[in-house]
């Protein structure tokens, strides 16, 4: 109910700033009389990504620290599908999480995104060959818990899935999103 009436605001929030923005425009290119409003495009409403956590230590640094990384290549094969910059991220558990395993439980914003490298992420992590990789590093809010969780009835293999906050949060399967 919260997102929905989220979702309404925003909107129409939308349309008045597109309106005030033609009409002064408008009357600063001399025409006193605007007729027809040209529409912008409405932002989509909660672009989703679907990431994959696949340890205990990923699921406590997103829960306690607030961020999760995305390896800098994957982002690449999102950017050139134009899938990236989420606004939000929720994460699908794979078979270490017992209860919880192969299923959408948590979900969080993104409030900023920043490259960093893997050194930066772990500066306690003795250096490997690994330490230079670049990631981007999501920064959230705390995790939120969906009302139902999304379970996957094939036990697939998942990597990142492309979606949207009203999908999320109306799915029962992961073939929903």
């Amino acid at each position: 109910m919260v997102l929905q009436l989220f979702c309404f605001a925003a909107k129409n929030i939308h349309h008045v700033v597109n309106s005030v923005l033609f009409r002064y425009n408008s009357r600063a290119l001399g025409n006193t009389n605007p007729t027809v409003m040209p529409s912008l495009p409405m932002p989509r409403c909660g672009d989703v990504l679907v990431a994959i956590l696949n340890s205990q230590t990923d699921l406590t640094i997103a829960r306690e620290q607030h961020w999760y990384r995305i390896p800098v290549e994957q982002v690449k094969k999102l950017q050139h599908r134009d899938r990236w910059h989420p606004q939000w991220l929720a994460f699908y558990q794979t078979k270490v999480f017992g209860d919880e395993a192969h299923a959408v439980n948590y979900f969080a914003e993104v409030i900023e995104i920043q490259e960093v490298s893997r050194a930066d992420l772990f500066p306690n992590e003795r250096p490997t060959a690994k330490s230079h990789k670049r990631y981007y590093k999501l920064e959230l809010s705390p995790l939120q818990k969906l009302t139902q969780p999304i379970k996957s009835q094939r036990l697939r293999r998942i990597t990142f899935i492309p979606t949207t906050l009203e999908k999320l949060h109306r799915a029962t399967q992961i073939e929903d999103l």
